[in-house]
């Protein structure tokens, strides 16, 4: 009963029982005949109700380091994963800024050209503008996945010259 109470009980509760032990120990030697046998008989039991104390505590010491390092080990997995979506938003955004940038410049001179159909042959323009919207789409889809936003579904890609 000690190293079940030294184990799990609260600090006051665990003082009140190793108190009442000791006086309850006492009592018992008490028991016996002469003074003397009755203190050897409550000192006895006092040693063994502490030494059971004792390997309870040591028992819940153990376990409270081994919840301590799994909690540590938690907020450092917690931690590298944040890390890891911070990483994983900034190389998105990175990606949007600069080839996203370049691809809608590309897309939208494409148009242009293709209004004007004397600046170059109608079906290279229609090449170039579906080869930059093919990237752009392809360029979302990553930078959804980067985010961490899911998975996309493959799509065909169009058979582009």
């Amino acid at each position: 009963m000690s190293a079940v109470v030294a184990m799990y009980a609260p600090v006051r509760p665990r003082r009140l029982y190793v108190v009442t032990s000791v006086l309850w120990t006492g009592a018992v030697g008490a028991q016996f005949g002469d003074w003397e046998t009755a203190a050897y008989a409550a000192a006895f039991l006092s040693l063994l109700v502490l030494i059971a104390y004792a390997i309870g505590r040591g028992i819940r010491r153990v376990a409270d380091r081994a919840r301590e390092e799994r909690t540590q080990r938690l907020h450092a997995e917690q931690a590298r994963a944040h890390a890891l979506q911070q990483e994983r938003r900034r190389f998105a955004q990175e990606l949007h800024d600069n080839i996203g940038r370049d691809l809608t410049i590309l897309a939208m001179r494409a148009d242009a050209m293709s209004l004007h159909p004397h600046a170059a042959a109608p079906e290279a323009v229609q090449v170039l503008g579906d080869t930059a919207r093919s990237a752009l789409d392809d360029l979302r889809e990553m930078v959804i996945l980067l985010k961490g936003q899911g998975v996309l579904p493959c799509r065909r890609r169009q058979n582009i010259p």
